[in-house]
């Protein structure tokens, strides 16, 4: 990516590297919407068993019940990310555009999971949203940084808020790891006890059939 910004064609080498750049940039654009529009295309053999097999990383955790538009969630994932090198390459001395392409990111981001609830588990679009609200704050706060706001005392001071939404974020989030965490240890728990409890039960079985076994058998040659 960084060698997009360095083109030469002065010699056979650095001109091979160039070329090579621009054909890993398309190839990296190119892939994801070929494999976006041949999923729309077969987008009534998304729960096959023969397709689930080969492609079902690809939107296993979307619920594909809400229609076609819920393959815009990957796709604009990966383009999203292709856009943040891209400012990050090409933009890197003026911030404020930065700040202004980050914010239209997330404003899309949020237009999908609004419009279309992508994720088949409620809480994963909830939890979504409300990371895409605090970027969005942050996006907001950043602007701050830049000449609009000259006064180094009042950037001094909105940092440490930036910092609180940050930590706030991030409390958040490890929060509901470690639940996730627990309840998972917790229904794996309960799944070895009852696990326990039947083959318990079965050799229990197994022995009185053992048991009562002669008796029947006597009992109907008589």
């Amino acid at each position: 990516m960084i060698n997009l910004r360095f083109l030469e064609w002065n010699a056979v080498n650095t001109s091979a590297m160039s070329l090579l750049a621009i054909l890993a940039t398309l190839l990296l654009l190119a892939y994801p919407l070929n494999y976006a529009i041949k999923l729309t295309n077969n987008f009534e053999k998304l729960q096959s068993s023969k397709f689930k097999t080969k492609h079902s990383v690809f939107y296993d955790d979307l619920e594909l019940r809400n229609g076609k538009l819920v393959l815009m969630q990957p796709l604009w994932f990966l383009v999203r990310r292709f856009m943040i090198s891209m400012m990050v390459v090409f933009l890197d001395a003026t911030v404020i555009w930065q700040i202004a392409l980050m914010t239209m990111n997330v404003i899309v981001q949020v237009i999908i999971l609004g419009r279309v609830a992508p994720f088949a588990l409620r809480s994963a679009n909830k939890f979504e949203l409300f990371s895409e609200c605090i970027v969005m704050l942050v996006m907001y706060h950043l602007i701050c940084f830049t000449p609009f706001v000259p006064d180094l005392e009042v950037r001094f001071r909105l940092g440490y808020l930036v910092i609180g939404v940050i930590c706030l974020h991030l409390t958040i989030s490890l929060g509901i790891l470690l639940k996730d965490t627990y309840r998972s240890i917790r229904f794996k728990r309960k799944v070895r006890i009852a696990s326990k409890a039947h083959d318990v039960q079965r050799k229990e079985l197994q022995k009185m059939l053992k048991e009562r076994s002669p008796f029947i058998l006597e009992k109907r040659i008589s």
